[in-house]
């Protein structure tokens, strides 16, 4: 039978669910601009669907990362990167940082 390992701290669980939820706004931001083959219902449909998604998951990442930044000292660095990470990954950050760069469009 296999040994379970040692329970994680409360710090390492945030910073880890950070980190997951992070991956989950960087997937579905990608998902959001890569052009797909599909009828624009099903494109405007899944544009919306990771819109959504993303926004969500980055705000449960960035909430993580926040409470782990200010309330323990064990992850600070990987907890500041994630914060700044979840925050630029952002889907609505991503999109007015192409209108910034990009106002013609």
């Amino acid at each position: 039978m296999a040994k379970s390992s040692a329970p994680r701290s409360s710090s390492a669980q945030l910073c880890i669910t950070s980190a997951i939820f992070t991956v989950v706004t960087l997937v579905s931001s990608a998902l959001m601009f890569i052009p797909l083959s599909m009828s624009p219902d099903a494109a405007a449909g899944l544009w919306a669907l990771c819109m959504i998604v993303g926004t969500i998951s980055s705000l449960i990442g960035l909430s993580c990362a926040l409470v782990g930044l200010v309330r323990f000292r064990s992850y600070r660095w990987q907890n500041i990167v994630l914060a700044a990470a979840t925050f630029l990954l952002n889907p609505f950050s991503v999109i007015m940082f192409s209108l910034v760069v990009n106002p013609s469009v």
